[in-house]
């Protein structure tokens, strides 16, 4: 685990010493594997999909973080949400171009490991991109990058998320009062409410359709007293499921219609 102390100091501050140090760490764990090879492929695999990405994970988001605080636009609450909104559709997209892979490691399935993460013998079809080619191929695989990427761009998405909420919270109309009465508990699952807030937003069924989904999470998680946690992850498992991304609605179609077919086999009016 990477320590150092950073409680109290600025955000800027804080990135630089940790971009410092870890990329201190990974010179020497270079220098280690170079002096010690793998003694077989698994090895090899484990090190550059598990171990290595632990580090250079770290490495991306806070070089992400430094970028993103050093540009921050200043004062106008406004452009500033435009801005961090635009940084999160930076990570769809980069989700999207590389959604094969993430689903394939996210999985947990190995029959590409060796392809993906040893350092000979890969298919230069699977490159993702040609500046992968261009890399110290004594330590690099061109997917150990990749599932570093994930690792610090969920991270990077929660901290984006975090400060929209905080600009939201700043602005957000006085809670409404206490009735009472008994409080609205979620009793479903969450990926059931992940599915139920998507629908919702999908369909534009709030403020037609001019509401962020995180409002529309933040609302479902006020008014049934619930953790939703981070909505955006939340869509990148609903998307690479492999039951049904709609399980849950499916339900509650089938449910609903049953009720009312039932109403109109025994009418109570």
């Amino acid at each position: 685990m990477i320590m150092i102390e950073t409680e109290g100091l600025p955000v800027l501050e804080c990135a630089m010493r940790i971009i410092d140090l870890v990329n201190s760490i990974m010179e020497r764990l270079k220098m280690y594997v170079i002096k010690n090879p793998f003694t077989n492929e698994s090895e090899e695999i484990y090190f550059f999909k598990v171990v290595k990405p632990q580090f250079t994970s770290k490495l991306i988001y806070y070089m992400k973080l430094y970028r993103l605080e050093s540009e921050r636009p200043p004062g106008d609450v406004k452009l500033l949400k435009k801005f961090l909104k635009s940084e999160l559709r930076e990570l769809q997209e980069t989700f999207m171009r590389h959604r094969s892979f993430y689903k394939y490691y996210r999985s947990g399935v190995t029959y590409l490991d060796s392809k993906y993460f040893l350092r000979t013998g890969q298919d230069i079809h699977l490159i993702p991109d040609p500046q992968y080619l261009i890399r110290d191929a004594s330590f690099h695989t061109a997917h150990d990058y990749l599932v570093s990427e994930l690792l610090a761009n969920e991270k990077f998405s929660s901290y984006i998320t975090s400060e929209l909420e905080k600009l939201r919270n700043s602005g957000r109309h006085l809670p409404i009062k206490q009735t009472g009465k008994k409080p609205l508990i979620w009793t479903e699952s969450k990926a059931a409410l992940y599915e139920l807030i998507y629908a919702v937003f999908s369909v534009g069924a709030i403020n037609n359709g001019n509401t962020e989904i995180k409002e529309i999470a933040n609302f479902f998680a006020e008014g049934l007293n619930v953790d939703v946690g981070n909505i955006y992850r939340a869509a990148q498992e609903m998307r690479i499921r492999k039951i049904s991304r709609t399980k849950f609605l499916n339900k509650m179609i089938k449910r609903v219609e049953d009720m009312w077919n039932e109403t109109d086999e025994n009418p109570r009016f």
